[in-house]
């Protein structure tokens, strides 16, 4: 594994692009994930790490933002697509929450806005040839939250189209408007309790759990809730319908008992919304591509078309959804070959074992990785999509 730990590391590593090519990119936005129940602080990456030398064979890059940050704002969209032309990027967890952005204080070099606007970067760079991404648990509330954002600045992006055609100019500001009131009428309820009210409530995408989930769950297929509405069940039904899933397709041969190490989760109701919402821009942008290439809002061709919630866990001793939203897959379809893409997104933390620990370091053998359901999930993931960049 090659560390960029400074920021000497990280203008060289980017600059040159030789050690990228083959590797896996692991991005850590914080220096461990958190804490387990022997009290120890579980640094994830490093497991990463081996997974990839010891069962994939594939040499790794860890980009300790933390320490390093990426220099500015400026550089983030370069830096994603110099991500991007790695073998694979795993964006991994950390202690932070997402509504929060205190919470991110005790790693100065990489603010909210900041890992934030580099996730955004990452989902509108999903091109052909691109590497596929993972997000783990905190990636995984990234994207959750990075979805909404770009939701709310495309609905901002619409309404100001004036420079084109009076048809995509009505079109736009229709589209537009109407998801802007959906997304304005959805409160999101815990217990009874309102949580979030509307889908510019900073809470909306992700918020606590009811309870800290720590250690080994199984997953189960994701069931919506009945009384969510209707517009948002029957259009996440027709995005599962339009592929199969890795992850679906493994819960439904066997049991998989993954590891869990979180205090957020995000909410079931955005990402459905979220999913509704890119359907209906991918419509509409589709129907006016020509006239949006031509503008200066090109990026919202480049929005996913769909996001789908893949399965859940449960309260212990219970059928209950205790984290509705355990997994994710991201839909993207290139319109000149249509050719579609996914990246995935966890919940869980498919590199830690049943223990929660962080691998000891070499010459210590490593432990008994092909026995382990996180090991060969995420293997299966990375190899799966890598095959269809």
């Amino acid at each position: 594994m090659y560390i960029v730990a400074t920021k000497e590391d990280f203008q060289e590593l980017v600059q040159s692009g030789e050690k990228a090519r083959g590797s896996i990119a692991i991005i850590e936005p914080d220096a461990i994930v958190g804490t387990n129940p022997l009290g120890e602080p579980v640094a994830a990456s490093h497991n990463v790490a081996v997974i990839l030398r010891e069962i994939a064979q594939q040499n790794s890059i860890l980009f300790s933002l933390w320490n390093t940050g990426f220099q500015s704002l400026d550089m983030v969209t370069p830096f994603a697509q110099f991500l991007r032309s790695c073998n694979g990027i795993i964006v991994e967890g950390g202690r932070p929450s997402i509504y929060d952005s205190q919470s991110f204080n005790h790693n100065p070099s990489l603010p909210r806005e900041e890992f934030l606007s580099l996730v955004e970067s990452l989902l509108l760079n999903r091109t052909a040839g691109s590497a596929p991404a993972l997000y783990i648990c905190l990636g995984h509330q990234a994207v959750g939250e990075a979805l909404i954002r770009l939701i709310r600045r495309a609905i901002t992006n619409l309404q100001c189209q004036d420079d084109l055609p009076k048809p995509a100019r009505k079109a736009f500001r229709d589209i537009s408007t109407y998801i802007h009131q959906f997304g304005e009428q959805l409160v999101i309820r815990r217990k009874r309790h309102i949580i979030a009210n509307g889908y510019r409530d900073t809470r909306f995408a992700v918020a606590p759990n009811e309870q800290r989930e720590v250690g080994i769950r199984r997953l189960h297929p994701y069931q919506p809730l009945e009384h969510l509405p209707e517009p948002l069940l029957k259009a996440h039904e027709k995005t599962a319908a339009t592929e199969s899933g890795i992850i679906e397709d493994l819960i439904r041969i066997d049991d998989w008992d993954l590891a869990m190490l979180h205090g957020d989760e995000v909410n079931q109701e955005a990402i459905l919304f979220a999913n509704w919402a890119l359907n209906h821009l991918n419509n509409e942008l589709q129907d006016h591509r020509d006239d949006i290439a031509s503008s200066p809002h090109t990026w919202l061709l480049n929005l996913p078309f769909g996001v789908e919630v893949l399965c859940s866990t449960f309260f212990p001793d219970s059928t209950r959804p205790l984290t509705e939203v355990a997994a994710m897959a991201i839909y993207y379809q290139d319109h000149n070959t249509g050719q579609r893409r996914r990246d995935f997104s966890l919940q869980f933390h498919p590199e830690l074992l049943d223990d929660l620990r962080t691998f000891r370091v070499p010459p210590t053998p490593p432990p008994p990785l092909h026995d382990s359901d996180g090991t060969r999930l995420l293997v299966t993931l990375l190899r799966r999509e890598g095959d269809h960049q």
